[in-house]
């Protein structure tokens, strides 16, 4: 046994709680007893081991903090040359786009100027193209118009059937195709047969009870609005044999004379387009 041990048969009850007390605090206790006093060196060894591992923790915490805090700094520092590096490149195409933006703001003035003094130039031939093209438009029934006139409205004859050997007695293609050529005839400027817009490439024929007009279907009373001189249509009509004779046949003609009659252009520009497609232009070198 060295002099540092102590022999606790010899140690009274209160020399046990006072060594005891003098280990936990450290030898801060009680130091009148000789005999707590010699294992005080061990002791202190205790404290001395358990503060150096105390001073190793603090020092790996605080290393590992700061490795962390570096790698987190760098990466915040990345992160900001990124959007730096994003915000100059942005920066960069604004600028071009300013740039072209301004180009092509000259350049319009300059067509602008350059358009206007073309119209300034060419003004007369282009308002003679386009008168040209409305009238040529207005020819061809592809324009809405308006104008005195009156509606001439053919009925089937009011005991009509169609039976065998009553056909005289109904409206036929042959008597709308008749009362449009005695239109022209009377110099009319626009016709439609019930609404329908007929021009010269216009299709009229029987379809059974009604009548095809433009590849539409129109069935009886059958309504010619006519914009034209009324006096002159009426005399035409009422002395033309042809209709004499289907009048005493039974079918019906009324004239309604109208300050206003309003005539649609026509829908269907195949009706004319089919027309023209058969006709090759000759050019004036050729002439």
């Amino acid at each position: 046994m060295s002099e540092f041990d102590v022999d606790n048969e010899k140690l009274t009850g209160k020399e046990r709680c006072q060594l005891l007390r003098w280990i936990l605090t450290g030898g801060a206790g009680d130091t009148r007893s000789s005999k707590t006093d010699v294992a005080r060196p061990r002791s202190t060894a205790t404290l001395v081991s358990l503060f150096i591992i105390f001073i190793l923790a603090g020092a790996i915490i605080a290393v590992q903090f700061l490795s962390v805090t570096a790698r987190r700094t760098a990466a915040d520092v990345q992160t900001n040359q990124y959007y730096i590096d994003e915000y100059n490149k942005e920066k960069v195409r604004e600028e071009e786009l300013l740039a072209k933006n301004r180009r092509l703001h000259r350049e319009h003035d300059d067509l602008l100027i350059e358009s206007v003094s073309y119209m300034g130039a060419y003004r007369s031939e282009y308002e003679s193209i386009s008168n040209m093209l409305a009238f040529a438009r207005q020819m061809c029934g592809l324009t809405d118009m308006a104008g005195a006139g009156l509606e001439l409205t053919l009925r089937d004859a009011e005991d009509a059937t169609y039976a065998p050997g009553e056909q005289l007695k109904i409206i036929h293609d042959s008597d709308l195709l008749w009362a449009l050529e005695l239109m022209r005839r009377a110099e009319v400027r626009a016709v439609a047969l019930n609404g329908e817009r007929v021009v010269h490439s216009s299709n009229i024929r029987c379809n059974g009870p009604s009548v095809q007009v433009n590849n539409k279907q129109k069935s009886a009373p059958f309504i010619l609005s006519v914009i034209g001189d009324p006096e002159e249509i009426q005399r035409i009509f009422v002395e033309d044999d042809w209709f004499k004779r289907r009048v005493a046949h039974g079918i019906i003609l009324d004239f309604a004379v109208k300050d206003a009659v309003k005539i649609k252009g026509l829908e269907d520009f195949g009706i004319i387009e089919r027309n023209i497609k058969l006709l090759t232009p000759i050019a004036a070198s050729e002439e």
